[in-house]
């Protein structure tokens, strides 16, 4: 836990993987748009609706799976270890410094360390291939719904009664509902996803089958730990 704080080389690469994935991000997005509409080749709006919604579907799916090893991962000493113990910090604390969705969406994209070898594939693939629409687009919205899935999760734990569009969104589980989250805090094991906790059933049966639960694990550590208690990155 003391490496997730106090550490200055964490935090420099952990700032350095926020900017890295969102300028890779950027670059994605760009090369998207290049390719369909500079260019004026066809594009298909209801395929580009489908890839969306099937990009959003995995993007919540994947920030599940990932939440879900983290949770049950105590090996603080490995290279993920400071990741590792930032998830087990918000278990202890779960409220964020409050902050702006843009700001939540930068830094927070620091702990999706894997998405950099997501989105450089997605570049050179973007260069190298003529990849069709479908694709191009499922592509390029997994890999930013997958940066904002940490927004939804933060507007999850901090959102107000006053922010009324994120209620409502929440309540059609466009984003991650409050009290389906809760369950992740208040029982053991279960729902998982941070998007809007659509794929939490495949989730949960996922680990019940992998995983014995983190009550008795990672969340004994995180009680343990005597330091700095806000989840601040």
């Amino acid at each position: 836990m003391e490496t997730y704080h106090n550490n200055i080389l964490y935090n420099k690469f952990f700032i350095f993987v926020s900017i890295a994935i969102v300028s890779m991000q950027i670059v994605s997005v760009l090369n998207l748009y290049q390719k369909f509409y500079i260019n004026n080749d066809f594009i298909d709006y209801l395929c580009m609706i489908v890839s969306i919604f099937f990009a959003y579907i995995a993007a919540d799916f994947m920030s599940g799976a990932v939440h879900m090893y983290m949770d049950n991962n105590t090996n603080y000493k490995s290279i993920a270890g400071p990741f590792i113990a930032a998830f087990h910090m918000h278990h202890r604390n779960m409220k964020y410094k409050t902050r702006h969705p843009l700001m939540i969406y930068v830094i927070e994209s620091g702990s999706k360390f894997w998405l950099v070898v997501y989105l450089g594939m997605v570049i050179f693939l973007q260069y190298q291939l003529s990849l069709v629409v479908f694709i191009n687009i499922f592509l390029v919205a997994f890999g930013v719904f997958s940066s904002f899935a940490e927004v939804s999760h933060y507007w999850c734990h901090n959102a107000h009664n006053k922010n009324s569009i994120i209620k409502k969104l929440q309540k059609f589980k466009i984003l991650l509902p409050k009290k389906h989250h809760l369950i992740h805090h208040t029982q053991d094991n279960v729902n998982y996803a941070f998007l809007n906790g659509v794929t939490d059933p495949i989730l949960n049966i996922l680990a019940k089958k992998f995983y014995k639960g983190y009550k008795n694990s990672s969340d004994r550590h995180a009680a343990n730990y005597k330091g700095p208690q806000t989840n601040n990155r």
